[in-house]
Formats: structure tokens, C-alpha cells, sequence
């Protein structure tokens, strides 16, 4: 996953003109390509920046289609793409885009637990996958599971900590 950044230029004759642009933009990327945008993540809306451009940023990873809906639809000439790194997560609690990390630098949510054999705190992208829910730790090698929380699901109870429990694959 790439995190993207779009900057519609400011049109200073229109400023209402820069949020069209922007609609369409959102518009043609949802109908028009297989890019999601999640509308409920605050880290999606559209700001201004300090030039007064509008800009929105996601995560996909699909930046060639981010590319060819900016061309073929016209919006190349006003939206300029920026990719401001490799996602490894995407809090669930506040929507942050981070890096290979296991809690969130944002707002401190566990995403993961530490392996239970060598302690170390390794981002869930990087246990190396077996089959099924077996992994391999990077760091120590030995076989670990790792499983979403059963507290995810229940409504009404707050973002379960962590996201994804690491066990010894032994248990």
C-alpha cells in the first residue's frame, strides 16, 4: 500500500471551483478505477494546504490507476500526485496512515502484540506466513499465530486492543 496525496492547484478567481474539482476527482477515482477512498477516515478529507490548494490523501495499492484516472479524465492539468511512502498500517481506532509499526504514532492504539517467544515488536506485515494463521517471526525464527481479537466484533465496545494477538504457535 502507497499513501497518496492529490493537490488540486487553487483557482484564486473560484475558490468554490477547487471543491468541483476535487467532487470530481473523488467521483471519477470511486466509479471509474478500482481505487477506494474510505469516506470515514478523517486522514480522507479534503484540507487546504498552506497555498490555499485543496488536497486529499489514501491509501492504495493501485497508484498506476490513481495515474491513468488523473489522464484519461482530464484532471492531470490541475491535480498533481504525490506518493509519500509505504503504508504497513492503517490504524483501525483513528484511520492513520503509518508505516511497518505496532502501535499507532497517532493516537497509541495496539495494532499487534509483541512476538511471545523473543519480545520484539514486529509489525504484522513483516511475521513471514506459513499456511493458514501460522507465521515466522523476522526476528528470532520461531512459529508463531497470529489472529484478529474476538473483542473486534462486539458493538458498542471500544476499539479492542491489540488488533491482532501473536501466540506461540505450540499453545
Amino acid at each position: 500500500m502507497r499513501h497518496i496525496r492529490l493537490t488540486v492547484r487553487h483557482n484564486p478567481q473560484d475558490p468554490v471551483d477547487d471543491l468541483k474539482q476535487v467532487a470530481r476527482l473523488r467521483h471519477d477515482l470511486q466509479y471509474r478505477s478500482p481505487v477506494y477512498i474510505d469516506p470515514e477516515n478523517p486522514f480522507s478529507e479534503t484540507r487546504r494546504d498552506e497555498s490555499r490548494n485543496a488536497t486529499f490523501e489514501f491509501a492504495t495499492e493501485t497508484t498506476d490507476e490513481v495515474r491513468r484516472v488523473l489522464r484519461d479524465y482530464g484532471h492531470d492539468g490541475r491535480v498533481t500526485m504525490t506518493e509519500l511512502g509505504e503504508v504497513g498500517l492503517v490504524c483501525v481506532k483513528c484511520g492513520y496512515f503509518a508505516g511497518y509499526v505496532t502501535v499507532c504514532p497517532n493516537c497509541g492504539h495496539r495494532d499487534i502484540d509483541p512476538c511471545p517467544h523473543c519480545g520484539h515488536e514486529v509489525a504484522c506485515e513483516l511475521y513471514e506466513p506459513v499456511s493458514g494463521d501460522l507465521s515466522v517471526c523476522p526476528d528470532c525464527g520461531r512459529h508463531v499465530r497470529l489472529q484478529f481479537n474476538p473483542r473486534l466484533g462486539i458493538i458498542g465496545e471500544p476499539k479492542a486492543e491489540p488488533v491482532v494477538v501473536v501466540q506461540d504457535a505450540q499453545e
